[in-house]
């Protein structure tokens, strides 16, 4: 009788995360300032945004107020990322730049000129380098002065996105632009050698790269959705391909857990890593060829939105219940996806109000113990 009980709410609360809108922290329109790339500071205080008319802008990530707005590139930028120690923030830019801010002081340091416009960045895991595409190129150089450590060439047309693995050892570079070749291809950072190359599901080019984690997933998306493809989930060590998701997206990210990946095309949808569950999908309602970026707060708590409408906002990652553990002293629920705190409550009766479980917690467990044999339970964020 408890189990059935318990499995009706969870069939509830999932299929209410499933439609709707996100839980909105703070948003922000601004009009002249599309936005196309996004990051987030290591430390989860600032949030990095950038589009084709205005200077790239740092946000506070607890309301959204203006902290900085930063000057260099002459034109459109097309990527944006802060190195994993947070002391630069580097952004790839239409008048073929690489531009790099020191973030203690928010200085322009140097700015590289490369052979591509609106060149990909990433900055290796312990941000001694950055590799960056130039034209058909992948090129390791070392900061903050951009002196060559590696090339090699990775393709024969402009390369869109490219990614570090997080142990360092592999960087992945996407396909080349309009359609020529669809391939994710996996490098050794070491030597530069091809480790494989496989075929993907998107039909322009692979405009987002993002490896879980733990470094056994890679996720790939397509650059436009007016050339929309499904996203695709292959294994780091030899490219099998894991999953393919039904929904389109030119943005995909891993939540810090490694548990969910977002991916932001015509809805914003979370899902499962290990099953491919839906766990939400949200509507933002325009066109289908505005380009969309994405990341996850560094905490998991929250994810940033922004897209080419001039539109940007944070929400709450909702919650994801696994199923119920029988434990020697009750049921255990468990749920990924935000750190809360969140309050677990109880009802025994519909028409009861609902009480309060112990205090709220950032625990993403609670176990119900044997006294609540005939029950219903739920889990808050409380306001």
């Amino acid at each position: 009788m408890k189990v059935g009980i318990l499995s009706i709410f969870l069939l509830i609360a999932i299929s209410a995360f499933s439609q709707g809108t996100p839980d909105i922290l703070w948003q922000k329109s601004t009009p002249g300032t599309p936005f196309n790339g996004i990051a987030v500071s290591p430390d989860g205080r600032l949030v990095a945004t950038a589009g084709t008319n205005a200077p790239v802008q740092v946000w506070n990530a607890t309301n959204g107020s203006l902290a900085h707005s930063l000057s260099g590139p002459t034109s459109w930028i097309g990527q944006l990322a802060f190195s994993p120690n947070g002391g630069y923030l580097a952004a790839g830019s239409g008048d073929r730049t690489v531009t790099l801010w020191e973030t203690t002081n928010w200085t322009l340091v140097s700015g590289f000129v490369t052979h591509q416009q609106g060149p990909a960045i990433a900055f290796s895991p312990d941000s001694s380098m950055i590799a960056l595409s130039s034209q058909a190129n992948v090129e390791l150089r070392s900061l903050p002065k951009f002196g060559l450590i590696r090339s090699w060439t990775a393709g024969t047309n402009e390369i869109p996105a490219v990614a570090f693995s997080p142990d360092g050892t592999r960087l992945a570079s996407s396909a080349d632009f309009r359609g020529q070749d669809t391939r994710l291809k996996m490098w050794d950072v070491a030597t530069g050698n091809l480790l494989w190359a496989v075929p993907t599901a998107q039909t322009y080019s692979i405009g987002s790269l993002a490896f879980s984690p733990d470094g056994t997933r890679i996720a790939t998306a397509n650059s436009l959705l007016n050339f929309s493809s499904s996203v695709q989930l292959f294994r780091v060590t030899d490219g099998a391909l894991l999953r393919t998701y039904p929904e389109n997206a030119n943005s995909v990210a891993f939540s810090p857990d490694g548990l969910t990946t977002l991916s932001a095309g015509t809805n914003l949808v979370l899902r499962s890593v290990q099953s491919g569950a839906l766990i939400a999908s949200f509507t933002d309602g325009i066109s289908a060829n505005e380009s969309r970026a994405i990341t996850f707060a560094p905490d998991g708590s929250a994810f940033y939105y922004g897209h080419s409408s001039q539109h940007l906002f944070a929400a709450r990652v909702p919650i994801a219940f696994h199923p119920f553990l029988l434990q020697p002293n009750g049921w255990t629920l468990r749920w990924n996806g935000g750190v809360g705190p969140y309050q677990p409550q109880f009802k025994t009766n519909l028409t009861d109000p609902w009480q309060d479980l112990g205090t709220p917690s950032t625990n993403q467990s609670f176990t119900i113990s044997n006294q609540y044999p005939n029950a219903f339970f739920r889990v808050i964020a409380p306001q």
